[in-house]
């Protein structure tokens, strides 16, 4: 370790800031938290600390930076893990400190290892290859890139999929409720394929709302992804309301296009043998019955 720095967490108790305050023990760095209930304030810790780390709900992570930024000085680093990075950043930007936004894309997770995290150097001076060394030390994927360009991949990568996992466990709801057909039943009859997707959109509903929320209105972009959903959704409806076949195919195909004949290949043979490790894990694992 090439200096002793002293790393501050404003939210160190959160997944994120937990999981980050361990790492950086590991690497030798003493580690100051505060949050709602720490005895450390948040003022107190940035007057204190080397290197201050915002790891707060998206909502409320520009009070939090606007509330500590006039305790903030020349040879500090800021940084934040917030999902969303023009907002953030232009906040820090507002001190006097040095600013690199990060976006860690993973939560509770048991390594490092592997895992990717965006760096967003705003204004870092001399502080871009302290952090990227150290976060290279964790084996974690880098990939660096500017806050306009992150919120547009996000947007894409994020808003879009929330958006339509969202309204798809809405509509299987209230289907199921029209048609009589309860969540056991499509689960049986849909087999593996469909337990896999059901399952994605599961995992992503057994999480805080606000988060997601935060996501889908804090994002600039998301506005565009609206429109450009429920285009897709009108022309794709037209068509199968008229009977279209060609229309269909071409849309379908249209549809693909975006993935590359090569990765759609992949993609098939991979899925196909995962549903097959699936079904001979499951028939070799039979369910006990009680007696």
């Amino acid at each position: 370790m090439a200096h002793k720095y002293l790393i501050g967490i404003i939210g160190g108790r959160g997944t994120l800031g937990t999981l980050f305050g361990n790492f950086f023990k590991s690497q030798g760095y003493d580690v100051l938290i505060s949050g709602r209930k720490t005895e450390l304030t948040s003022i107190d810790l940035v007057k204190k600390c080397d290197v201050v780390i915002f790891s707060v709900p998206i909502n409320i992570t520009k009070k939090i930076i606007e509330e500590v930024l006039p305790y903030t000085r020349e040879n500090q680093l800021l940084m934040d893990f917030t999902s969303i990075k023009q907002e953030p950043i232009d906040t820090m930007l507002k001190g006097k400190a040095s600013v690199i936004g990060l976006h860690p894309l993973f939560g509770k997770v048991e390594t490092l290892s592997g895992k990717t995290i965006i760096l967003v150097p705003a204004r870092p001076n001399n502080w871009q290859n302290w952090i990227v060394e150290t976060l290279k030390s964790a084996n974690l994927k880098i990939k660096i890139t500017d806050a306009k360009k992150h919120d547009k991949l996000m947007a894409i990568l994020q808003a879009s999929t929330h958006f339509n996992f969202i309204i798809f466990g809405k509509i299987l709801g209230d289907l199921s409720e029209k048609f009589n057909i309860s969540f056991e039943e499509l689960m049986e009859y849909g087999g593996i394929i469909y337990q896999m997707r059901f399952g994605m959109i599961a995992r992503l509903l057994s999480q805080d709302p606000e988060l997601y929320g935060s996501i889908q209105m804090k994002n600039e972009y998301s506005s565009e992804i609206v429109k450009y959903y429920k285009n897709a959704v009108k022309e794709l409806g037209d068509i199968i309301e008229t009977k279209d076949e060609e229309a269909f195919n071409n849309y379908f195909k249209t549809s693909g296009d975006f993935f590359g004949e090569d990765f759609k290949e992949k993609s098939l043979n991979d899925s196909t043998e995962l549903i097959e490790h699936i079904s001979k894990t499951k028939n070799n694992n039979p369910k006990k019955t009680s007696k």
